[in-house]
């Protein structure tokens, strides 16, 4: 009698784990937001494609290199070169630091300057690959999408060269390959501005 209740116990205690396995299962697999739309199907018509395109260009109006802005680099360039003067005086402020020429490597402005471009020519590699392997876009609407992403793509890359020197340069959204880039020389760097923006 006590094997088979240790038996029924057993039993029931295996059940119970393959019940959870089976039910994590579901709880793993997601829906896609509401909010947004799967890149294949973006690129799949040409009002959604332009809506990707004018997202990149918000981001360049609202927090670029060239937004003119107090992040822009003409402001902060100006201010490194004393051309314009700091007005900041907390001594937090990253800014503050660009004005007195400390360069350190901890200064969130200099971060986020780096992290917006970035992401911004992360946003420029999505719409070229997406537009280049939509199936339903016109040619005339493919070159020209994907030649307006290049551009701003090229123009990020240029002003980031021109601040930071060699720099890591990617043509992929693939996160794997992105985060073993490092920094291309300047021959090979300015052949690849020649290439992307011809």
């Amino acid at each position: 009698m006590k094997t088979r209740i240790e038996h029924i116990i057993v039993a029931v205690i295996i059940s119970a784990v393959l019940t959870t396995a089976i039910s994590c299962e579901k709880f793993m697999e997601t829906d896609f937001p509401n909010n947004q739309l799967p890149a294949e199907v973006v690129f799949e018509d040409e009002q959604t494609a332009e809506a990707a395109l004018a997202g990149l260009y918000a981001g360049l109006w609202t927090n670029s290199l060239i937004s003119g802005g107090i992040d822009g680099m003409g402001a902060l360039m100006g201010t490194y070169a004393d051309d314009l003067t700091c007005v900041y005086t907390s001594g937090s402020n990253g800014i503050l630091d660009i004005a007195n020429n400390q360069q350190v490597s901890t200064n969130a402005v200099i971060s986020t300057v780096w992290t917006n471009a970035y992401q911004q020519i992360y946003a420029a590699n999505s719409i070229i690959e997406g537009v280049t392997n939509s199936k339903s876009l016109s040619q005339a609407s493919k070159d020209r999408i994907k030649g307006e992403a290049l551009l701003v793509r090229s123009i990020i890359y240029f002003n980031l060269y021109q601040i930071f020197g060699e720099i890591p340069y990617t043509e992929t959204t693939n996160y794997i390959i992105n985060s073993q880039l490092g920094r291309m020389n300047k021959d090979q760097f300015l052949i690849k501005l020649e290439v992307d923006l011809s």
